[in-house]
Formats: C-alpha cells, structure tokens, sequence
C-alpha cells in the first residue's frame, strides 16, 4: 500500500495532494490492482489504478472544472496528438501500436460549450496485425496540453494474434 501511494503520487509531479488513498483491488479472471484516489482541498482530482505486480500505471481519469476556461480550445489537434505519441513512445516500453482514432470533445457547461480534450485511441501491433481489444486511450487537455485520461487495456498474450499460413 505504501509504494502505491508513492507510485501514485510520483506519477503526478505537479499535484501536490492533501491525501492519496489506496485500496487493493482483485477480481477473477483480472490481474490485482491497487485502485487510488488523489484528493486535494476536499476534492477528488484524480483517480485510477496501477498493476499491483508490477506497479505500472493502469489507467487514470483527470478532473477539469469548466470554470475559466476558454471557448475554443487553446492547442490545435496536431499539437495534442505529439503529446499523446511522446506519451506512448516513453510509457509502453516500444511495443509497437498504430493510433486508429482522434478527436476532439468539448466540455459541456450549462450554457455553452467550454474548451475539452481531444481523445486518442492506440490498438497494440502483434506480428504486424492490430489487436482489437488491446491498446491506449489518452485524452490531452485542448487548453493546458496536460494527460487527463489514460487507460491501458492488456489482456492478449503475445500468440493471440498470428498469421495463416499458406
């Protein structure tokens, strides 16, 4: 519990939490997994899971408040989308992975729409084939550039995939 907390709270240098809570998490048919929840002034900001075998990031979901925010987004989708393949590039270890997907979502307040986030979707490559299950989704904030979500799906084994022979 103690290292999940650090791993959690590392993984977010710029957030300095009033309380991380953590809660071992198992289910069968599912690896175990140390869910957290990063809390600063009351509030919930973050919340997410790692791998708690090997201490690797899950997933995490990002709270923006609509408050202050721009219209428009600030960052254009070209922008967005080298932050996501930086991000893939440094965090999966060089599996390959092809981005199959991108788009933009506004934020939605009462009235009228606010600057949101552009979603990208990533399927993992195994012997040249993408899977349709495994992969990426990382959401980039359209005003700050920051990762407000992130979700790594890993369930096939290496020999899921392969190709016929002739």
């Amino acid at each position: 519990a103690d290292q999940a907390t650090r791993i959690a709270g590392n993984a977010f240098p710029t957030i300095k939490p009033d309380l991380i809570r953590v809660r071992y998490h198992t289910s069968s048919g599912m690896s175990p997994s140390w869910d957290f929840i990063i809390i600063q002034e009351n509030a919930t900001l973050i919340t997410g899971s790692l791998d708690a075998d090997t201490g690797r990031m899950g997933s995490f979901a990002h709270k923006v408040s609509p408050s202050g925010r721009p219209s428009v987004p600030v960052l254009s989708l070209p922008a967005a989308l080298a932050i996501a393949n930086k991000t893939i590039a440094t965090g999966n270890g060089g599996i390959p992975v092809s981005m199959t997907s991108g788009r933009y979502e506004a934020l939605q307040k009462a009235k009228a729409p606010v600057a949101g986030r552009y979603v990208f979707q990533y399927n993992r490559i195994v012997q040249d084939i993408p899977c349709d299950n495994d992969g990426f989704t990382i959401a980039v904030d359209a005003v700050t550039g920051e990762l407000l979500d992130y979700e790594r799906r890993w369930a096939d084994p290496e020999n899921a995939c392969s190709i016929a022979s002739e």
